[in-house]
């Protein structure tokens, strides 16, 4: 028995490659963008009070004291939401009685973007480090915290 696939199920065989190979380069670089955002932020803020990230940055949005009496702040840089398009694709027969088909839909849907930092202080507010708790693709590239910091 022979098999044959039509050009529309190889067209789409490359395309789930290329998503895979894409969204596998994007996971493993973006460990990278992240440290050095976290660097270039501890570079910038370590030794300084609390008070001159949130005057860059904006306000923490919880705090919690640990036993030793330093905090732990925790900022996010608030949600941006991108509408991402859907794909469809259509296939089926033409007949004298009409047109006869199925309609498949990838994708679409939200792509929310963000950074969420944990801000070691200090009991006098010094900030000892800050490291990044979540970190999503950015508007521009793999990281938010990165294009944030």
């Amino acid at each position: 028995m022979r098999r044959c696939f039509c050009v529309a199920q190889l067209e789409e065989w490359e395309v789930m490659k290329a998503m895979v190979g894409t969204l596998l380069i994007l996971l493993l670089s973006g460990c990278t963008t992240t440290n050095q955002a976290m660097l270039r932020v501890n570079n910038s803020f370590a030794g300084k009070n609390i008070d001159e990230f949130v005057l860059q940055h904006g306000v923490p949005y919880k705090k919690h004291q640990l036993n030793s009496g330093d905090f732990i702040y925790v900022w996010n840089s608030g949600v941006i939401s991108y509408q991402m398009p859907a794909t469809t694709n259509l296939s089926g027969t033409v007949s004298p009685y009409g047109y006869t088909g199925t309609a498949t839909t990838y994708g679409g849907g939200a792509l929310n973007v963000f950074c969420e930092v944990q801000i070691h202080t200090a009991q006098d507010g010094m900030i000892r480090s800050i490291q990044a708790v979540r970190d999503t693709i950015g508007k521009w590239t793999l990281s938010r915290c990165s294009e944030l910091f």
